[in-house]
């Protein structure tokens, strides 16, 4: 593990956690104000690790299909989607689909009525399909399931707070899936809690999977508790998504991030009993 790069992102998950409590104290406390306070905190971060020619825009994301999703907070640009910039307002007109690599929506404290938000914000990004995909189907590696998966989204959701007791959290998610039948390809792929733990929706073939190192070895909802290497993991899992064009070489950064993993991935934790009532999910 570099360690130069992870004391520096122990202080980027500081300043984050800091950043988040002076927008409740500053903001007027309605929840959309708190929000659009801190917002711009986690695109400043993802916006240093990935600079231009990436960029950082909000907003609703349609697909050649005539899907649109519901306004993101963070949304990962590829340098190949186009500048499509309001001169007037300095916001992006439109963004498309096959011009996304990865979005972040931002849920300050994960509870109760936020939790049902973020997952259906996911869901309207998940039911998106790029044209194209990275992967070459007639390659043996590359699965049907596995290439539907490379022509979506990858998706995070990001808060600084949470339940103490995280099953309480899982339960909720899952009660929420199974009640409304959300197949497993529109379900979230990541939930970081910074200085925490990220929750890993496992399903075969999906970008979770998608990392030559650490593969689950089950369908289900996994979690390790990172702890302050949270936001170090957050930042690897974001350079290794299905990106909507083939890169020309891996970023600088993988190289420093692409560390032995095996330790942290020991203490993987789940709860069956809400992974099988997760499994009973038919797909559609």
């Amino acid at each position: 593990m570099n360690e130069k790069l992870l004391n520096l992102l122990n202080k980027e998950a500081e300043r984050i956690d800091l950043e988040f409590k002076e927008a409740s104290i500053s903001g007027s406390k309605t929840p959309s104000d708190v929000s659009d306070r801190r917002e711009p905190h986690i695109s400043a971060f993802v916006e240093k690790y990935f600079p231009f020619p990436y960029r950082i825009a909000k907003g609703r994301i349609i697909d050649s299909y005539g899907k649109e999703s519901n306004s993101i907070d963070c949304v990962l640009l590829n340098p190949t989607h186009p500048y499509t910039i309001n001169p007037a307002s300095n916001h992006y007109a439109l963004l498309l689909a096959d011009g996304v690599d990865a979005v972040v929506e931002v849920k300050p404290k994960l509870e109760g009525d936020e939790i049902i938000r973020a997952l259906k914000q996911i869901q309207s990004v998940k039911i998106l399909r790029r044209v194209n995909t990275i992967l070459n189907q007639g390659m043996k590696r590359s699965s049907t399931e596995q290439v539907d998966y490379s022509k979506q989204i990858a998706s995070f959701i990001f808060s600084t707070s949470t339940y103490s007791n995280l099953k309480f959290l899982i339960e909720k998610i899952v009660k929420y899936y199974t009640e409304n039948s959300v197949p497993k390809n529109e379900q979230f792929d990541y939930i970081v809690i910074n200085n925490r733990c990220i929750i890993y929706n496992s399903r075969f073939n999906s970008v979770v999977n998608n990392n030559r190192k650490v593969r689950f070895n089950e369908e289900a909802i996994c979690f390790v508790n990172h702890g302050d290497k949270t936001l170090f993991h957050f930042l690897f899992r974001l350079n290794t998504v299905f990106p909507c064009v083939l890169p020309m070489s891996e970023s600088v950064i993988y190289h420093y991030l692409d560390f032995s993993l095996n330790a942290d991935f020991q203490k993987v934790e789940t709860y069956p009993d809400l992974n099988e009532k997760l499994l009973s999910i038919a797909d559609v």
